[in-house]
């Protein structure tokens, strides 16, 4: 089993921002000062436990959302496609995560994402977590280890 620290987990979201939606981001220390629109978690168990969590701004997904359409971002719909592109990304890197946790050597079942309220993505202590910035705004994404009565909830 790999470890998912905070430099793989960067690895693992930049890697899956340029291949899929063509954004280009860059990890900032500073917590974003814009206030969060969206955000998406997708869960899953086998090996490991856990949960992965995404929160963005609505100019983060709208240039997602262009990357992906081949659009500009202000032909993009927030509250649609920005909210469709987030649950896109929470399935991509949370499989991601469950490759780096050992995925190719043990089981795993990974569920759909589903949209959540923006506090509940926020970091809790013990979580894994890296915020990046691009052009247009800002997403954080978290890997949160889970226990089987925690991930019931």
């Amino acid at each position: 089993m790999t470890d998912v620290d905070a430099n793989r987990l960067t690895d693992l979201v930049l890697a899956a921002l340029e291949r899929t939606v063509l954004v280009l981001a860059d990890p900032v220390d500073e917590p974003p000062t814009e206030p969060a629109a969206f955000a998406a978690r997708t869960r899953f168990e086998g090996f490991t436990e856990g949960e992965v969590l995404l929160c963005c701004d609505a100019g983060f997904a709208c240039e997602a959302a262009a990357g992906l359409l081949g659009s500009e971002p202000d032909e993009v719909d927030a509250d649609v496609e920005g909210r469709q592109i987030l649950d896109e990304l929470a399935n991509i890197v949370g499989g991601s995560v469950i490759t780096a946790l050992g995925g190719d050597h043990h089981p795993y079942r990974q569920h759909l994402p589903e949209r959540i309220d923006v506090d509940a993505a926020a970091p809790t202590p013990g979580d894994v977590t890296t915020t990046l910035r691009s052009e247009d705004g800002w997403m954080t994404v978290t890997w949160r280890a889970l226990d089987a009565g925690r991930a019931a909830a």
